[in-house]
């Protein structure tokens, strides 16, 4: 469990821009779309993806009276708390620790939000450029891959932007990052 976590050298043009986005077995259900985020406190998980759980795990939900606060002083009123196994890698590189997550009614890309606290029990230590989550195991070092793979240059992604454009009203705009040469180049979303 003590083993050292290190990250190996990679040339600059395989390095990642993305968020480590990981799956995860979360009550024994597998889960996508694991959010890893070190700013924050907060373990979240969705409603929509906690009402697929059978009743003997939606039984453990607490109600409780919650908010949870965003960066901006933003406020969202929190369904409840719940305690669920987590476990990650692969055997026989595996772990389970007990999260204490918070339920949230909210949309959302993604499914779960592990924060500070959860990484913190994992001893993960997260690496952008490499697109990897390491932690250790009593069997070594186990890493995860970013399921969002490949260098961000490289990659056609399509990302959208919301805002006022023209003619004053709420429109969408999609664009691919490789119609401009490879380089990520945000539309024109206001007339002067």
């Amino acid at each position: 469990m003590y083993a050292p976590i290190t990250f190996h050298t990679i040339p600059n043009w395989r390095l990642s821009e993305e968020s480590v986005v990981i799956s995860g077995v979360i009550a024994n259900k597998s889960i996508t779309r694991i959010y890893t985020d070190t700013g924050s406190e907060a373990d979240l998980l969705y409603l929509y993806c906690f009402k697929d759980y059978p009743f003997s795990v939606k039984d453990r939900l607490r109600y409780k009276n919650l908010k949870i606060t965003g960066i901006m002083g933003e406020s969202i009123r929190a369904t409840g708390k719940v305690k669920l196994d987590v476990t990650l890698g692969a055997h026989p590189l595996i772990r389970t620790e007990i999260v204490d997550f918070t339920v949230l009614d909210g949309i959302s890309r993604f499914n779960v939000l592990f924060g500070r606290r959860t990484l913190r029990k994992f001893g993960a230590i997260i690496s952008t450029p490499h697109a990897e989550l390491r932690f250790s195991t009593p069997n070594g070092v186990d890493v995860i891959h970013s399921e969002y793979v490949g260098p961000a240059r490289e990659r056609s992604v399509i990302y959208e932007a919301h805002g006022n454009f023209v003619r004053g009203g709420p429109s969408r705009q999609l664009f691919n990052r490789n119609d401009v040469n490879g380089y990520f180049k945000p539309p024109k979303m206001w007339e002067p």
